[in-house]
């Protein structure tokens, strides 16, 4: 190989060398635009840097902790003490972010039953929906809608269904829990022709 040949060899090298550094600095750069444009828009608006860089960690703390351990913060009953620890200090913030919490919950419990992370968080905000005006509260509609989707294959987990479950239970003075097992149950029988009070 001729002198030359291995210049332009250590040349080609070296341009491509260069040219993956400036497309990695590109990024870099474009990330920082896109990380710190809320910070700068909020000093243009006229807020200090102290407030602006108290805002910014609230929000990155909130993104970095809430999200990926809201479920283990309410296990553990520290939502409350997270939140003033944040900065949180009215009830209504506090009571938000539990309910994030518990949503968060209980579409984890539903992504196995329903499939997807979208299917679940659907199915969730469906029942928020639903649970809003009645005796029942969120966790306990989501339990009979579990159950229901298990011995209904879905007819009546949800909708109107799962209102006239509701309305039995609240009839009857039964646990709504204890309502769906029986109904889904009969369902069950019903749909396989098997005996009332037996499983197909």
């Amino acid at each position: 190989m001729s002198g030359s040949d291995v210049t332009i060899g250590i040349g080609a090298k070296l341009d491509s060398t260069a040219k993956g550094a400036v497309g990695e600095m590109r990024e870099t750069v474009a990330g920082l635009v896109s990380e710190f444009s809320a910070p700068l828009r909020s000093m243009a608006d006229g807020k200090s840097i102290f407030e602006t860089g108290t805002e910014w960690m609230k929000e990155r703390v909130t993104e970095l902790v809430v999200g990926p351990l809201a479920q283990l913060a309410m296990q553990l009953g520290a939502i409350d003490l997270l939140m003033k620890g944040l900065g949180y200090s009215t009830e209504k913030t506090a009571e938000g972010l539990h309910n994030f919490a518990v949503a968060e919950n209980l579409a984890a419990q539903f992504r196995p039953l329903l499939g997807s992370d979208t299917a679940a968080k659907s199915r969730v905000k469906e029942l928020e929906e639903t649970a809003a005006g009645t005796p029942f509260q969120l966790t306990d509609v989501a339990q009979a809608s579990k159950v229901l989707e298990l011995l209904t294959n879905g007819t009546m987990s949800t909708g109107a269904g799962l209102r006239t479950v509701m309305d039995a239970a609240t009839l009857t003075g039964s646990s709504l829990q204890d309502m769906a097992t029986q109904i889904g149950r009969m369902y069950d029988a019903l749909h396989n022709g098997a005996p009332i009070g037996v499983a197909g």
